[in-house]
């Protein structure tokens, strides 16, 4: 890991480490946005049978 800082490029060894960082982050997003998804389906879904609002 020294080497990295010591010898590459500094925009190299910041995309080096970054990279998993993003990586991480779009799976943590698609993650919550599809938990999201199904829970609003689900809890609307129970609320239409439970409690009509029209």
């Amino acid at each position: 890991m020294n080497d990295l800082f010591e010898k590459a490029p500094i925009p190299k060894a910041y995309f080096h480490l970054a990279l998993p960082v993003v990586l991480g982050m779009v799976a943590s997003m698609i993650y919550n946005l599809a938990d999201t998804f199904f829970v609003a389906q689900n809890v609307f879904g129970y609320f239409d049978i439970r409690f009509d609002f029209s």
